[in-house]
């Protein structure tokens, strides 16, 4: 079973058919506690595996309601905890709320992206280390392969050399960091591809107009296949 908070999402349709997806249709995580009670009290399932610092402490939460139902609860964070943490208006709160929910006995193991993330949910939310495990990102070589020689039905400049950044459009994502150092590079000899959908869209558009680089950083969206722009 697939677990789908909010509605929408573009990745679902790349998920096999085989798959029982349900959905919760909320906007926001905060009110879907009840209703991942009830789904979780009716599928009984034996794992759960959550995703993302919000939805762990709401699954987390679920399991202590739900008491000692021998259901393992593996979590995985996303993102390095304290940058996103500190920044926060609700740090303290935030922070807190990782200490206990992480420590607590519903979670049996923290999965960390690298080591750097590791250390830093040991060393700033004093998170038990047995508790973590570090699996980097998985790749599928096989299919990137094969989607990267699928045409790209975009235009792409062959009179100057070529960038192209596939993330999130979100602050945490450093976009216009990225910019900043962009626009010091010679003017018309590079050109920049930002493949992506988030919240600051408007606010990366602004910051491409106030620094005149319309004719040299180019928004695609969301793209099912950025392969065949990156083999360009």
């Amino acid at each position: 079973h697939l677990l789908v908070i909010a509605p929408g999402g573009e990745l679902l349709r790349s998920i096999p058919n085989h798959v029982d997806i349900i959905h919760l249709n909320n906007k926001r995580v905060s009110r879907s506690l009840f209703k991942l009670f009830k789904v979780i009290k009716n599928v009984k399932p034996q794992v759960i595996f959550s995703n993302m610092f919000h939805v762990n402490i709401l699954t987390i939460a679920t399991m202590l309601l739900l008491g000692n139902v021998g259901i393992k609860l593996i979590i995985r964070e996303t993102i390095i905890p304290s940058y996103t943490i500190t920044r926060s208006k609700y740090r303290q709160i935030y922070g807190f709320m990782l200490k206990v929910a992480y420590n607590s006995k519903a979670v049996s193991t923290i999965v960390c992206q690298g080591e750097y993330m590791k250390n830093d949910i040991v060393s700033r939310f004093n998170i038990i280390p047995d508790k973590i495990v570090v699996i980097n990102n998985p790749v599928d070589i096989h299919d990137i392969r094969l989607k990267s020689i699928l045409p790209f039905n975009f235009h792409i400049s062959e009179a100057t050399i070529n960038l192209v950044l596939i993330a999130r459009l979100e602050h945490i994502k450093g976009h216009d960091l990225l910019l900043e150092i962009f626009s010091g590079l010679p003017r018309g000899a590079y050109h920049l591809y930002i493949v992506g959908t988030g919240s600051m869209k408007t606010k990366i558009e602004s910051d491409i107009e106030s620094r005149n680089l319309q004719g040299e950083v180019t928004l695609l969206g969301h793209q099912s296949n950025p392969y065949s722009l990156l083999k360009r």
